[in-house]
Order: C-alpha cells, then sequence, then structure tokens
C-alpha cells in the first residue's frame, strides 16, 4: 500500500504546523518515495520546497525480484502505471483480476516448461499493487508473467522496461485495448521507463505517434519478450522428458495426491506442455489437468481443458478417448447437463467394450459407473443401481480396490436415494471398513475414506441416529482446512442440520454460517458454492413462514440471497424442495 500511503502523509504534511510531527512526516515520506511514481515525487518535492526543506526527493528505486510495471487505464480517457510485486497466495477477493492472474501464470509456467526448466512448487501468487483505481480486462497479464518468472529465476527484471499485453494459457501474448492512454501515463508516471514491450499483434490509431523517449517493442510470446526484460530461463530448475513423463503417470493415485486439486491442475498442465511434442502424453496431461479442475470444482476450466483435445487427435488412442468420453459426462452432471452426461458416459462404455483388454480394465468400470452416477442425478435410481452395481463388479474382478471402494460409495448413495437406508448403510460400512484396512497400501483411499464417512452420515441422518451422524460429519469436516472445499462442504452442511437436531443450536448456526459464506463467495466456483447453499436451502425450509429474524449472521434473508446468488432461483419453499429432493452431492 505504498502509494496510498504516501498520499495520506503528504496530505497530512501539507496540513501539519508542528515542527516535530513535520519532521517526522518528512523522514517517513522520503522513505517511500523512491517505491512512487513521478508525479507523487514531484509534489514532494514542491511541498518541501515551500516548506524550505533542503533535502532532495530520490530518485525511483529500480525494481526487485518478484516485480513488474502495470499499465492502467481508466474511464472515459486517463491512465496510470504502478509497480506491482507477487506474494504468496491467490486473489480470490477479486474472482475477475483472480483469473487473469491464473491465466497468467499458466503461461509463465508453460513458457518455462517447454525448456523443461520448472518454477519451484507452482502456485497461484496473488498481486500486490496500489493503484487508484480497479483494474479491468487482462492487460495485467505480461506484468504477472514477468514477474512470476522474475521471483522463480531471482532475477530482476530491467527497470526501464514495462508490457502491457494480455498472456494466455500457453503464453502467447495478445493486443490490449486502450494503450496510447496508457503509454502517455506510463511516460508522466515514470520518466525513467524508455522501453515498453507489446504484443506482437498490437495495433494502433491511424496517425499515433509513441510519445517522445519511449521505444515500442514486440514480442510473440513470453519466452520473445522474456530476453527484452532481462530475464532468463536458465537458472530455473531443470527438468527432462522423462521425469514429465513420471509425473503423469503418479497422477493415477490422484485420490492419494497430498496437493490441492488446484495445483495439481497446474501441474498436469506444465508436464502437456513440456511434452507438446509427444501428442498420447500430452494429452494424458491434459486430461489429468481437467479431472483436477473438475474436482476442484472448476468447470470453465475443465471444459477448456477438454476443448485442447479435439476427437480427431485420440483416433489412434481409445483409452484416451473414452477417458476423455468419461471426464466430459462427470463434468455435464456438475453442470446439470444430464441429458448430455448420459449420452456421453454410454458411449464411453461401448468404446471401452470393444477396447483392447488394459482400456477394459481401467476404463469399463468407470464408464459403468459415470453412467449410472449421471441416471442418479437425473432421478432414474432403479436404471442406476445396476450400472453402479456392474461398475462395482469389474472393479472386483479386477482387483482394483480403490476403485471399488469408490464404486461402491455411490452405490450406496443410489441406495440412500431410494430410501433403501438399511441396505445403503450395510454397503458404506463394509466400504469403510474395506478402505481403513487398505488406506495403509493404497494412498488413494485417503480421500475416498472422507466420502464414505460422509456418505454414511448422510444414511445415520436420514434413519434419525444423530450421534452417529454426527460423528462421521465432524470427522469429514476436520479433514480439509479450506472451508470452500469438497467434501468438507457436505460434513459442514450435515452438521448445521444434525447439530441442530442435537439440540446444540450454536454450534449448528455456526456451520451454516460457514456454508452462508461459502454460497455468497464468488470467488468459489459455481458447484461449490451450489453445495453450500443446500444448507440455506435446508435451513428455510426449516424456518416458519411468520419467522422474519434468525441470528445476525444467519439471518433469513441471510439465507435467502446465499440461495438466490448461488442457484439463480427464487427461494420459494416448493423451488427449494424440488432441488433438494433430487440432489446428489
Amino acid at each position: 500500500m505504498t502509494r496510498s500511503e504516501f498520499v495520506g502523509r503528504l496530505r497530512q504534511l501539507e496540513m501539519t504546523a508542528s515542527p516535530a510531527s513535520v519532521m517526522r512526516l518528512v523522514k517517513s515520506l522520503l522513505e517511500l518515495a523512491p517505491r512512487v511514481d513521478a508525479e507523487l515525487r514531484g509534489d514532494l518535492s514542491r511541498e518541501l520546497l515551500r516548506r524550505g526543506v533542503g533535502t532532495p526527493v530520490p530518485r525511483a528505486a529500480p525494481l526487485g525480484v518478484g516485480e513488474a510495471y502495470l499499465l492502467l487505464f481508466e474511464a472515459p480517457a486517463s491512465g496510470h502505471a504502478v509497480r506491482i510485486h507477487l506474494e504468496r497466495g491467490d486473489d480470490a477477493a477479486d474472482p475477475d483480476l483472480g483469473r487473469e492472474v491464473r491465466r497468467a501464470y499458466r503461461g509463465a509456467v508453460a513458457t518455462a516448461a517447454r525448456s523443461c526448466r520448472r518454477m519451484d512448487h507452482p502456485h497461484f501468487p496473488s498481486v500486490a499493487f496500489d493503484a487508484p483505481f480497479q483494474i479491468e480486462g487482462g492487460s495485467i497479464g505480461l506484468a504477472v508473467a514477468i514477474a512470476s518468472l522474475s521471483h522463480a529465476a531471482r532475477e530482476a527484471p530491467r527497470s526501464d522496461t514495462a508490457g502491457s499485453a494480455q498472456v494466455d494459457e500457453r503464453g502467447e501474448l495478445r493486443p490490449v485495448a486502450h494503450l496510447p492512454v496508457k503509454l502517455e501515463a506510463l511516460r508522466r508516471c515514470w520518466p525513467e521507463i524508455t522501453r515498453v514491450v507489446v504484443a506482437r499483434a498490437q495495433t494502433f490509431p491511424e496517425g499515433y505517434v509513441t510519445p517522445t523517449g519511449l521505444e515500442v517493442l514486440r514480442a510473440r510470446t513470453v519466452e520473445e519478450a522474456l530476453p527484452l526484460f532481462g530475464v532468463s530461463l536458465v537458472s530455473l530448475h531443470a527438468s527432462s522428458i522423462e521425469a514429465y513423463v513420471v509425473r503423469i503417470a503418479s497422477f493415477a493415485g490422484e485420490n492419494g495426491l497430498s496437493t490441492p486439486w488446484t495445483q495439481l491442475a497446474l501441474e498436469a498442465r506444465e508436464c502437456a506442455e513440456a511434452l507438446v511434442d509427444q501428442q498420447d502424453q500430452r494429452a494424458k496431461a491434459l486430461l489429468w489437468a481437467a479431472i483436477f479442475s473438475l474436482h476442484a470444482g472448476d468447470a470453465d476450466d475443465t471444459e477448456e481443458l477438454l476443448s485442447a483435445i479435439p476427437d480427431a487427435e485420440l483416433e489412434g488412442y481409445p483409452a484416451l478417448l473414452a477417458h476423455k468420453l468419461v471426464i466430459t459426462a462427470s463434468r455435464e452432471i456438475d453442470a446439470g447437463a444430464i441429458v448430455a452426461a448420459i449420452d456421453h458416459a454410454r458411449a464411453a462404455t461401448a468404446l471401452c467394450q470393444t477396447s483392447d483388454r488394459q482400456t477394459q480394465k481401467d476404463l469399463l468400470g468407470k464408464a459403468l459407473g459415470t453412467h449410472g452416477r449421471a441416471l442418479m442425478h437425473r432421478g432414474d435410481y432403479a436404471e442406476a443401481e445396476p450400472l453402479l452395481r456392474a461398475g462395482l463388479a469389474h472393479h472386483d474382478q479386477h482387483k482394483l480396490p480403490a476403485e471399488s471402494v469408490r464404486s461402491a460409495c455411490y452405490l450406496a448413495t443410489c441406495l440412500r436415494l431410494s430410501l433403501r437406508l438399511h441396505e445403503a448403510h450395510a454397503v458404506a460400512d463394509e466400504a469403510l471398513a474395506r478402505a481403513s484396512t487398505l488406506s495403509a497400501k493404497y494412498d488413494a483411499l485417503v480421500m475416498t475414506r472422507q466420502f464414505l464417512r460422509l456418505e454414511r452420515a448422510r444414511i445415520a441422518s436420514a434413519l434419525e441416529r444423530w450421534e452417529d451422524a454426527e460423528r462421521d460429519f465432524a470427522l469429514v469436516k476436520c479433514g480439509q482446512e479450506n472451508a470452500g472445499a469438497w467434501p468438507r462442504l457436505g460434513g459442514t452442511r450435515g452438521l448445521a442440520h444434525t447439530l441442530g437436531m442435537l439440540g446444540r443450536v450454536d454450534e449448528s448456526l455456526a456451520a451454516l454460517a460457514e456454508c452462508v459464506e461459502v454460497a455468497r463467495n464468488g470467488a468459489v466456483p459455481q458447484i461449490l458454492r451450489k453445495i453450500a447453499a443446500t444448507a440455506a436451502g435446508d435451513a428455510l425450509l426449516a424456518i416458519d413462514d411468520s419467522s422474519r429474524t434468525s441470528p445476525s449472521h444467519v439471518t433469513r434473508a441471510n439465507l435467502e440471497q446465499a440461495w438466490r446468488e448461488a442457484f439463480g432461483l427464487e427461494p420459494d419453499k416448493p423451488v427449494i424442495e424440488r432441488t433438494l429432493r433430487g440432489w446428489v452431492y
């Protein structure tokens, strides 16, 4: 917050009369001055001159590691330029900004990967800057990519060079809007900058003349832009094609991986870029990235990744095509496109049945289970059950214990929704016992045990075994730190209801408030917001129509708004009942 701090203290200096306060403010302003633009340094210089203080204002400090310049536009026709630096974390407070930062960071990771270089522990950063107005559009891209690679390479970019371009997931540069206004602002705010890197395809208005003293340089990709900023990939960790192939193979134990889904998706994308010349390995990596994005609830990212693998490229790889069909059906289930999901799952099943034995072993059970899940989401439990049982039998026959236990979880859900609660409880109990016995051997069962606990808790709740339900819901909730993660959300929703039935009202309301907060958080993927909003739906159904108030953080108005924002539906009782009646997650 250097800029806003500087402006605030400068205003204080202009108004103060106390000599002691003047000296204190002057000292702090001189310390901040190297980090702010020339306009503010000029304001300070004039104020010091007015007060007869002879100390010169320092020049702008050179860029440090992980820093870059960002050019901004403010409607209707003004601009600004600020310094940015990277911090660990994600820009969850501003979903649009976070989306652009993630896209640019993926572009940086892709750039390194194509040279078999790895950025240390890739994770999405947060961008710290002190702009006088909000950022819109993707023009932050090149600044983020350069700052990210500078941070990874531990090499400061050139201080006389700025950039303004969008960056896509593969590191290609795209034009930005309002560039002439931004360049005027850059020349005014940072006269030390004499070079600006833009996309090769960037255009200017006819007759436009670049500001005096500013050179425009063009690049097609982040890789081409890097040397213009004085940043090199040489100091990044070297990898190899073989190492990327091994990493792809490790993704098969997806449910046993402790790394967050979003980071796994980023690592899978990285592998795909490194293996761009190996069609089958690239497709495998992109399919894993799609799976991880789906697990993270990011439907848009999942769809974009699937579209990056045209079916025509998979004609010689039936196993990969079948896998893509299964993932596509799963995404469509989350999106509510159940008819399409059924069609794709049926196609995947047919393809597996006519493929080689290895493909049948690896994928037929998943295809059958996905087909059953799609039917279950449509409410066709009688049709779903035999498919889910067939998937379970397939995994048992081929001795795939991790997949078998997961299939049993889906079957238990189907039986619960069919109101065959005691059968459902027996299936979940037996599967959880198997998972507990085998978890020491199979990492993939770590997360599956949580899904089974969640299902067993729901069955216990339906049987009104409140203490049993509370115990399993609590274990699920404690299994993940992120309040917006799945299956933790299911555990939190269950606790909101179960604790209320046990008379533990304050704890119930705390769980409900957590769900409402997630449901109303625009940075959380939509499917996860819907899951959280089901708790609000439960509570609204339990509130008497005459009741207009409840504790401050979970008012009826908050519950209704959480439902409305997550589902896009009015919180009318018949609508809520109809939605929750067929709700599976």
